[in-house]
């Protein structure tokens, strides 16, 4: 063990596998219930519940709002004032959580005839509502650094949801019983959470509301929390806009490999979470050792991306059948299309981490901007035009606009420049293909396979530039002093 935590200190590893851990086990439950959906009720269904989970996991970001961040910054520096800032957190947020109630009711009854998708709707409302709460109880935890009871929360959510799935599969249940697992888990998790805050954390300790304390808390958490809505919105604007166009079947055989994406951005997400404490001293302190940093995450997730793409392109009808069942293996051709932004959604993905420790939010927002915009005006076009393919396509080209912001600043700034530029090169490489992709369109329709043409770009570009990835590209990321 000492030598083990000679290369990997004990701490990164505690917190690591209970950051892992835990967001794995709580992610798999919502996945998990799509697989089900899908293999137990059909195409239809999970179009139904793509829908309501794109819109939710938005509106999840309204009453979080930049507060759980602001909470761990100030309980970390000065942890006395917890029953204050607890309590003016959850006053912030059961406002912000009645805005929310009311937009979903309102949509919900005036915004089409889908009776189903309306439901469904209601169900992941009711989930949200505890879902944020029970967050603003973990940020207590992530100011103390103790990492393991939140791990302890979703394991237990993992579990209740697990379990009322089961039953109701074994019942024949109905699709709106069976989504209620995931209320049930999440009820669970945000029982378990306040006990073991009331024991370990706030026993005898007052919750207090100043409400002249509330004016500058919201201030200081609106940039983060905006960034939030904006890339929680970026994530599953393609969703959103295609379910304007077609019918429930499409938009569900797109939900499945829309959600290759996801998994992407929350791969990378939860790997960024554990590294960002390091990276954002490093930032400040000792900007050699950040270049090095920066560069060896970028190696390493590069070569990772273009490899997993790579077999997702070419087993795309096999892991459609395997995860989803036959029912969805009209997804085969826009998941051969999204396999080509899964390394720029890993690269957006870390890149955003790497801009918010540089303190650098007219970045990280004009990018989130640019891609929600041009990528929302060419979703609407091409979704309008070719449907679940036109959407594909314009996941592409809105991860590159993104991409395009983000190494641009790179290229000319301080921090990892010579990656900046090497992925630029790359990237400008990938925006003549896709071009050409878009301008001959009829090369997709015939099977044309340009998205492992320009996998093999990015592969031989960054290796070219950037070197293959060695030992001591992740040793200075993960030293003694990690986090």
């Amino acid at each position: 063990m000492p030598a083990i935590d000679r290369i990997i200190p004990r701490r990164l590893v505690v917190n690591g596998l209970a950051v892992f851990g835990g967001e794995a086990a709580t992610r798999l439950t919502t996945l998990a219930m799509a697989l089900i959906v899908a293999r137990r009720f059909g195409a239809d269904a999970l179009g139904q519940y793509g829908y309501a989970v794109a819109l939710t996991s938005i509106l999840l970001l309204v009453p979080d709002f930049g507060l759980h961040m602001q909470a761990v910054r100030e309980l970390a520096t000065t942890p006395s004032r917890l029953g204050r800032v607890l309590g003016m957190m959850y006053a912030l947020k059961s406002c912000l959580a009645i805005a929310v109630i009311v937009f979903v009711l309102t949509l919900g009854f005036l915004g089409g005839s889908d009776r189903t998708r309306r439901n469904l709707l209601f169900i992941l409302l009711l989930r949200l509502l505890f879902q944020t709460f029970s967050q603003g109880i973990m940020s207590v935890f992530k100011a103390h650094e103790q990492m393991h009871y939140i791990a302890v929360q979703q394991s237990i959510n993992a579990l209740f949801t697990f379990a009322w799935a089961g039953i109701a599969l074994l019942t024949h249940a109905h699709l709106e019983t069976m989504v209620l697992a995931l209320i049930v888990g999440q009820v669970a998790e945000t029982w378990m959470g306040w006990r073991l805050l009331r024991a370990n954390f706030i026993k005898g300790i007052p919750l207090e509301i100043r409400w002249l304390d509330l004016k500058p808390m919201v201030l200081a958490a609106a940039p983060i929390g905006a960034a939030a809505v904006l890339q929680a919105l970026h994530l599953r604007l393609d969703v959103l806009i295609l379910s304007r166009y077609v019918p429930n079947r499409e938009l569900g055989n797109f939900q499945a490999a829309a959600s290759f994406l996801v998994v992407t951005y929350l791969g990378a997400s939860l790997g960024m979470t554990v590294l960002f404490p390091r990276l954002s001293r490093e930032l400040r302190e000792d900007r050699g050792s950040a270049v090095r940093s920066v560069e060896g995450i970028l190696k390493y997730a590069i070569l990772l991306a273009t490899c997993g793409s790579s077999l997702v392109w070419l087993g795309a009808p096999q892991l459609l059948r395997l995860t989803y069942g036959s029912d969805l293996g009209g997804a085969t051709g826009a998941l051969r299309i999204v396999a080509g932004a899964l390394p720029l959604v890993l690269l957006n993905s870390i890149l955003f981490y790497v801009f918010v420790a540089l303190d650098r939010p007219v970045v990280y927002f004009s990018a989130l901007v640019v891609g929600i915009i041009g990528g929302g005006l060419l979703g609407m076009i091409l979704s309008a035009r070719f449907g679940a393919t036109g959407a594909a396509w314009a996941d592409v080209v809105r991860e590159g606009m993104v991409s395009s912001i983000f190494l641009s600043n790179l290229a000319w700034g301080k921090c990892a420049p010579r990656a900046g530029r090497c992925l630029s090169r790359v990237l400008a490489a990938g925006i003549v293909l896709a071009a050409a992709a878009v301008a001959f369109h009829r090369w997709v329709d015939a099977g044309f396979p340009w998205p492992a043409i320009w996998l093999l770009i990015v592969l031989t570009g960054s290796v070219l530039g950037l070197g293959l990835p060695g030992r001591e590209d992740w040793r200075p990321v993960i030293t003694e002093d990690s986090l």
